[in-house]
């Protein structure tokens, strides 16, 4: 029972890791879509704006996939920002954030994940774009993950434990047989023999198990007593 909540223990460990993993992947690929979607309503010429009929994320919920766009000038103000407020230490400083994906937590709204994206790629930082979002929908993932695993868990070692019973009894039963009848055969009785008193008179099948050569050697050792 040991090894296999052992066993458990570690399966569970590397599903939840490869979960984790695999969301988180799955995360930062649509906050890149949603950037790469923005980019392309971005103006940088001849001041840096979002065009006519650019989607609108002022909207949204922090705990929505969110678009942020902020527009530093020269002197590191923000001069466009769209998109929810951002709170935590990253909403204080998110025009100076390098490019990449960030975490941070917040005391009321938890973990949050920021994409930062320079525009252009490549030459001055003429803008900036984060996508944020907050990571409750894979904290509520976790969590029902981690209570389907713990009862799935559950279930099996209950069911093991039963099931293992079962089977040590119905394995144990013959030998308790044998120490009855080896105890109780004595010296007028040595023409009887374990095997044949235990599976039947009918051939007495001779079991190959260690059960088989136990009672085989018992049943011997009576013969030559005889």
């Amino acid at each position: 029972m040991l090894l296999l909540c052992l066993g458990l223990f570690v399966f569970a460990a590397i599903i939840l890791w490869q979960n984790e993993r695999l969301a988180s992947d799955s995360l930062d690929e649509t906050l890149r879509q949603r950037a790469a979607a923005v980019i392309d309503d971005l103006v940088l010429t001849p001041t840096v704006h979002l065009r006519a009929g650019a989607l609108d994320e002022s909207s949204r919920q922090l705990g929505e996939v969110s678009l942020r766009v902020l527009v530093p000038d020269t002197r590191g103000r923000v001069v466009v920002r769209q998109g929810p407020p951002v709170p935590g230490r990253i909403g204080n400083n998110l025009a100076d954030l390098r490019p990449g994906p960030h975490e941070d937590a917040a005391p009321s709204d938890g973990h949050f994940r920021v994409l930062v994206v320079a525009v252009p790629a490549h030459g001055p930082r003429r803008a900036t774009i984060q996508v944020l979002t907050t990571t409750h929908q894979l904290e509520e993932i976790r969590f029902h993950l981690l209570v389907a695993m713990a009862t799935a868990g559950a279930l099996i070692v209950i069911a093991a434990a039963a099931g293992g019973k079962v089977l040590a009894d119905r394995a144990l039963l013959p030998i308790d047989r044998i120490i009855r009848l080896a105890a109780a055969i004595g010296a007028g009785d040595l023409h009887r023999r374990i095997s044949a008193e235990v599976w039947g008179s009918r051939g007495a099948p001779r079991r190959p198990d260690e059960l088989g050569r136990l009672v085989e050697t018992l049943d011997g050792m009576l013969a030559r007593l005889q």
